[in-house]
């Protein structure tokens, strides 16, 4: 017999006070930013506070909402409790009740229960049915599975759905490689800077570097501002290595 999942830490909202699966978009109330609380316990200050006001977290701007249904409610309860099979059964309840959000959630559940190819169901279903995060998921998926074709065509579906994290990832997939041509590299600035017009700081970095391709130094500049601002110094150390700063 298998051991039990182990329950995920917990979040609390700042604002209902409700716990959470993982600081994000709360599923009550939908606020955009939740706190940590036991063990996990945290003094960090909330990204609407941090003078970068309504930046997103790696998976781009949320278009995440409050749970529609009871049987919703009901199953991110029982999944910020550990409790998978029983949460999947309610989350499926609420997608046949023709809820997006709820067909992501049920395809998060069973990601963690390793059941891939039925998580990759739900975000499809979730995507078909109006929800720009669902393919954020079906992207990371694509990554992970080694399917470079299949993520690049899901981030630009994303990303012309208006999600941020997929607006940026594909447009690095279209800068990738010392070889991208002018109109890749043109089209690549088009998608992070509609990315970083939406508040999201993660596009700074690949817009420093397409930008100083391009011959675009000015603008590059402007970009490397942006990323010093942020903070990021993973990303301010790998333009260094690569001669942009």
């Amino acid at each position: 017999m298998s051991a039990p999942p182990v329950a995920p830490e917990s979040w609390e909202c700042a604002n209902c006070l409700r716990r959470n699966r993982a600081r994000t978009t709360c599923w009550n109330c939908a606020a955009p930013y939740v706190t940590a609380t036991g063990s996990h316990a945290s003094t960090e200050a909330s990204p609407l506070s941090s003078g970068l006001t309504g930046l997103a977290d790696d998976a781009g701007a949320s278009s995440s909402s409050a749970p529609e249904s009871e049987p919703h409610v009901r199953g991110m309860r029982l999944w910020a409790e550990g409790h998978h099979e029983a949460a999947l059964t309610l989350l499926t309840e609420a997608a046949d009740m023709g809820s997006a959000q709820a067909m992501k959630d049920a395809g998060d559940v069973a990601g963690e229960m390793g059941r891939r190819d039925e998580a990759r169901s739900w975000y499809e279903r979730s995507a078909t049915a109006g929800l720009p995060d669902a393919y954020v998921a079906l992207a990371r998926a694509a990554l992970d599975s080694g399917d470079e074709v299949a993520a690049q065509r899901w981030a630009k579906l994303g990303a012309d759905a208006g999600q941020t994290f997929c607006m940026v990832l594909y447009g690095k997939q279209l800068a990738a490689g010392p070889r991208a041509g002018s109109q890749s590299l043109q089209q690549a600035r088009d998608y992070l800077e509609r990315a970083a017009g939406l508040g999201d700081v993660s596009a700074a970095g690949p817009l420093a570097e397409v930008n100083s391709r391009l011959g675009d130094d000015a603008r590059a500049r402007r970009y490397i501002r942006m990323l010093q601002d942020s903070g990021n110094q993973e990303e301010i150390e790998r333009l260094h290595r690569l001669g942009y700063l």
